[in-house]
């Protein structure tokens, strides 16, 4: 994915931290935030673009004071790792 424009990678970052956000919302944690567990689409037009979030063979529930800093580290790491596909922090978290 290093060869994507700026653009693509704010909007696949962007669906991939708003399926994490919406498994925390109903409480469940991922458990294996990696590469693989991510499969992206991207289509000519980039509303069609598609970001699915995959294995949860680790998911699990936590009781509420685990949770909140569990689903934090759930999303530093997705931010590792579209770093490491060449985005820059400031390209992602651009409004």
């Amino acid at each position: 994915m290093g060869a994507l424009s700026p653009q693509v990678h704010r909007l696949l970052f962007a669906r991939a931290s708003t399926a994490l956000g919406t498994l925390h919302e109903h409480g469940y944690l991922h458990g294996d935030i990696s590469h693989g567990n991510f499969l992206f689409h991207i289509a000519d037009s980039l509303d069609d673009s598609r970001v699915l979030v995959v294995d949860f063979e680790k998911a699990s529930t936590r009781s509420k004071a685990n949770f909140e800093a569990a689903a934090r580290g759930e999303k530093a790491i997705l931010l590792r790792l579209f770093l490491t596909y060449g985005a820059t922090k400031e390209e992602l978290l651009a409004a």
